[in-house]
Parts: structure tokens; sequence; C-alpha cells
């Protein structure tokens, strides 16, 4: 009996051993703290998005530029993603193909995408990036502001399939602000005319009734 139950001990602990070695575990650090953490298998996707864009910025790689952040894209500003791909097994994958879906409000300007990748080798990690030009205004919808924007980057091997989203927020060209125009010598010659002819109109009305009483 002891020596069944040290046998199914050995097994069930070998099992677990081996499902840690298959699985591994893809940690995204959040703008502005925390981290979010999955589980993967032997293909690891790490898609990032640039804060760049038309209104300049750092110029870094970000896991999500959600509502959380200030960050906004606008008609016409180029969103450049890269995608990750990592070999977190112990054999090597021979090709892996790395599909990316575009969202509504934005179409390709650079790269493919659907991509193949040959020999990934164990712990190699080989990247991908993509560009895209935010629509013109007309063709984003009712919102001025609209975070529901995502990018899925999936990549797949035989059986070895992982997939990750990133997340931003488009923002229609802000309204311009309404300036007066400016008076010049010509509109204050005309402003003081007009000012004297109602003084005078007034004065000869008041005159007119005074005599009148």
């Amino acid at each position: 009996m002891k020596l069944l139950i040290s046998t199914l001990l050995s097994i069930l602990g070998l099992l677990l051993f081996v499902s840690s070695v298959s699985a591994a575990i893809r940690c995204e650090t959040q703008y502005g703290g925390g981290q979010v953490c999955v589980r993967t298998g032997n293909l690891q996707v790490n898609k990032q998005v640039k804060e760049s864009g038309g209104k300049g910025g750092s110029l870094e790689w970000r896991d999500n530029l959600g509502p959380q952040q200030s960050f906004r894209f606008r008609p016409g500003d180029v969103v450049e993603y890269r995608i990750q791909v990592k070999n977190v097994g112990d054999a090597k994958f021979d090709s892996v193909t790395v599909v990316d879906t575009l969202p509504s409000q934005l179409e390709l300007t650079e790269g493919n995408l659907t991509q193949e990748l040959k020999n990934l080798e164990v712990g190699q990690t080989q990247e991908v990036f993509v560009k895209a030009r935010v629509k013109n205004a007309d063709q984003l919808g009712g919102m001025n502001v609209n975070c529901d924007v995502w990018n899925r980057a999936e990549a797949k091997s035989g059986d070895q399939y992982d997939k990750d989203d990133v997340q931003v927020c488009v923002e229609k060209q802000a309204e311009q602000a309404k300036v007066l125009p400016k008076a010049g010598p010509a509109d204050m010659l005309l402003t003081l005319g007009l000012s004297f002819i109602a003084s005078c109109t007034g004065f000869f009305i008041l005159k007119r009734s005074e005599v009148r009483a």
C-alpha cells in the first residue's frame, strides 16, 4: 500500500513538473503601475504600442495606452505596434505564423498583418513591426474620444498558441477656439463715427422734447 501511494505521488510530482516546464508566465507592466500576468504555452506573445505619433512624446513602448492615461492619437497620427514572439519551450519552432488584427479606426501604412517567423530557437525572441494611420475624423464615429480601440496579435505553431491585446485612445481634432477679430484703425474710426451720430441723434430728440414741453 505504501509503495502504491509513493508511486502515485511520484507520478503526480512528475506531471506537475512537466506542466510547469511546458507553460510559462507572461507579465505586463501597466502604464501607471501594477502588473497583469497570464499563463502561456511554449510560445509567448508580447504586444506593445509606441507612445508617439503626431503629438510627439517620450517614444517609449507601452503595454497599453488606455483611458487611464492622457495620451491620445488623433486623425492622421501614425500608431506603431511591436509584436515580440518568444520561444519559452525546450525545442526550436521551425515556423511560427503571426497575425495582427487592426481595429476599424486604423488603416495599415507599413508592415504585413500576416507574417511567418522562421527558426525560432529556444529562448529566442523575434520581433514584428506594424504601422497604421488613424482615419479621418468623419470616419471615427460620433464619439469625440474613443478608447475602445483594441489591437490583437496572435502567434501559432502547431498546437502552440498565444495572443496579446493592446488598447489605445483615439480623439477627433479639438475644435478651434473662436477668436474675435482685431480692430484696426479703420474699424476704430467707424465705431467712433457711429457713436457720434448716435449721440447727436439722442441730443436732437431730447431738445425737440424740451421745445414741445
